[in-house]
């Protein structure tokens, strides 16, 4: 088997091209499954980081939330406050100072960086916190918001400090209000600088999984203390704006999404970096090899399976064709194994056909060379037959007489009787024509009323004349269909050839040249063709 699969391969052959093609399907399919297989894990390894991605930002929302919501219930503490009410009603900033820095009665002393309180245009009336660094700045910076309404009780703004540095800062606020009037008399302001806790970055990493965290505001980055978001921060290109992009840093995933948390209105945005999502690239990879090898070996059987079911038993038949002594249209023999198979139905209906070939390669004939009426030669065989006849006469020497005839009076008859009757007187007068030909003469029909009678060896001019008569009295005679008398007549036009001597084409213009002149002689009769 495998000697013959190795001659086919050899040759131009049936066999070869399936080999080839299943061949080249089988590398093609087991590429293609591979490729297949590492893009679809691939995309869901990515879904899935993305959905990691999501989640993590759904928390790092939640944490964010919480520092809100810390800031503005210490800051309505504090407004609540009676002893600091008291001194801000009463005009007293020593007294308001003092319990702004008494460390053991305020709550709100590890959350805020600063506190400003402004009351009736002084600005600050009193200011102070607990920033490690940047103090001064912040309290500047937070005096002179003290005549800017903010349109929520907390908001998020970039706080630039003047020493070339920007601070991501949460700020809130609320009115000390007279308890009579309700009017406000002062204004307390605070602010926490988020960028600088490290409690709320190391949260986030922790409850959301992530290596890294920074947060975005304004489209300026505050990274976290981790090295994995000091590392973003250098990033030439920083994923902000783009939630499906996301950006390999060493083995770390780094993306960007929206924040929404529910007490600011502020674009807020998270850059995060995580690992662990699609690290089995290795156990995919071993997973897929498996695959094509498997793939490769059905392939394989199927090719040889192929070969010997199909190829081989149609290499045969291509054989038993070629080498047939009655040429392609012999009846082929069925091959052993595919008696009841689709190759032995194809086999099947090709013998068959080539059996109705033969039933209507007949047919086909008479159709090209016989008028469908009356069944006498047409054009085509009469061009046949006069390319015949002539060269016979010049080989023998024989006179060829062409006689162009048109029947008188047919088209009223036709007209008036219709065309059924009109075919009948047709057949009727193409019957009487056919008794007075000889064997090697030639009737044919050319269309309509039209014929032409071929005389092989008409040698003398009395035979000719004896001919002619007959033929026009055997069309004169009265003709009976279907109760009706039918009387028609024929004018005859004739050449001689070689007198004659010309073409096919030219001997039929001149005979039908010489059927007129007999028409317009009077009719019912004939006239020779007189060359000028």
């Amino acid at each position: 088997m495998f000697a013959a699969l190795r001659t086919q391969l050899c040759r131009p052959t049936l066999t070869r091209t399936i080999v080839l093609a299943v061949g080249l399907a089988m590398i093609l399919i087991a590429g293609l499954a591979v490729m297949l297989t590492i893009q679809g894990a691939h995309q869901a390894n990515l879904h899935e980081v993305h959905r990691s991605f999501d989640g993590s930002a759904a928390i790092a929302s939640l944490i964010l939330d919480k520092e809100i919501e810390s800031a503005e219930r210490a800051t309505s503490e504090l407004l609540r406050f009676p002893a600091l009410r008291q001194a801000v009603h009463a005009d007293d900033p020593e007294t308001a100072m003092h319990l702004l820095t008494v460390h053991d009665r305020l709550q709100g002393r590890s959350l805020f960086d600063a506190l400003v309180i402004a009351r009736e245009g002084k600005v600050p009336w009193v200011a102070s916190g607990f920033a490690l660094r940047n103090r001064g700045p912040l309290l500047r910076w937070l005096a002179q918001q003290a005549d800017t309404t903010m349109a929520s009780p907390s908001g998020l703004v970039v706080v630039e400090t003047g020493e070339g540095e920007s601070i991501m800062a949460l700020v809130t606020q609320g009115s000390f209000r007279d308890p009579e009037s309700g009017r406000a008399v002062g204004q307390l302001l605070g602010l926490v600088a988020l960028s600088d806790r490290i409690s709320v970055f190391t949260e986030m990493r922790a409850r959301a999984n992530l290596t890294g965290v920074g947060l975005v505001l304004d489209g300026q980055l505050f990274p976290g203390p981790s090295e994995a978001a000091l590392q973003i921060a250098r990033l030439e290109e920083v994923p902000i704006g783009d939630p499906e992009q996301i950006v390999m840093l060493d083995t770390c995933r780094v993306a960007w999404r929206h924040l929404k948390p529910d007490q600011v209105v502020e674009d807020i945005g998270i850059v995060m970096s995580t690992t662990g999502a699609g690290q089995d690239a290795s156990i995919l990879i071993r997973t897929v090899s498996m695959l094509a090898v498997l793939i490769l070996l059905v392939m394989g059987g199927l090719l040889v399976f192929l070969t010997r079911s199909i190829a081989i038993p149609m290499r045969d038949l291509s054989i038993q064709t070629r080498q047939s002594p009655a040429g392609p249209f012999s009846p082929l023999a069925v091959p052993r194994l595919h008696r009841y198979d689709e190759l032995g139905q194809v086999v099947g209906a090709f013998n068959d056909l080539i059996e109705r070939i033969g039933k209507h390669q007949m047919e086909l004939d008479r159709i090209a060379h016989y008028d469908p009426l009356t069944g006498v030669p047409n054009r085509r065989l009469l061009a046949d037959r006069m390319e015949q006849a002539i060269a016979r006469s010049r080989r023998d020497g024989g006179p060829l007489a062409i006689c162009y005839l048109d029947l008188d009076g047919f088209k009223p008859i036709n007209d008036r009787h219709g065309h059924a009757m009109g075919d009948q007187l047709l057949l009727a007068i193409t019957a009487r024509l056919r008794k007075l030909l000889r064997v090697d003469d030639t009737l044919a029909r050319l269309g309509g009323d039209e014929f032409v009678i071929l005389f092989n060896n008409l040698h003398t001019m009395v035979e000719a004349d004896q001919a002619l008569s007959r033929l026009l009295e055997a069309v004169a005679e009265p003709v009976m269909i279907e109760g009706e008398q039918l009387e028609i007549s024929a004018s005859v036009g004739v050449t001689f050839y070689p007198q004659d001597e010309a073409d096919p084409d030219t001997l039929l213009r001149h005979a039908d040249q010489a059927m007129y002149q007999a028409k317009a002689s009077g009719r019912n009769r004939y006239h020779f063709f007189e060359s000028s």
